[in-house]
């Protein structure tokens, strides 16, 4: 979707992608843990529930806790925010913390679901 506004020779445009699905999903299975660059050189570490089948669970809302397991570099947590706390509600089976990095240095990430088997990442710099 894409907007387009126009006000007195000036142009705003807003857009936005959105993604449907019609899989059917079943009872909360794993996590799948992902890394995204983001542009301040901090790391969003991005945890989705998925069933067995590996649809991703979109009404699951459990909590889940992100820790250093070991290496270097800092999980941005205690600020308060959606994305800077160790433990997050998840949104639609969705949750991610920062992390900022070391360059040159390879960190490990646990995320642990409340009530689920809990999931490592790797994250390499």
């Amino acid at each position: 979707m894409k907007a387009i506004g126009y006000s007195n020779y000036t142009i705003a445009t807003d857009s936005m992608t959105v993604d449907y699905t019609t899989n059917e999903f079943r009872d909360p299975w794993n996590v799948k843990i992902s890394q995204r660059n983001l542009n301040n050189g901090n790391i969003l570490i991005e945890a989705v529930m998925n069933d067995y089948n590996g649809n991703r669970c979109f009404d699951y809302n459990g909590q889940v806790f992100f820790s250093k397991l070991s290496g270097q570099g800092e999980l941005l947590v205690n600020y308060g925010t959606i994305t800077r706390s160790s433990i997050v509600e998840m949104a639609n089976g969705y949750a991610a913390v920062e992390f900022k990095p070391v360059s040159g240095s390879k960190a490990v990430i646990g995320v642990m679901p409340k009530g689920s088997k809990g999931e490592y990442y790797v994250i390499k710099e």
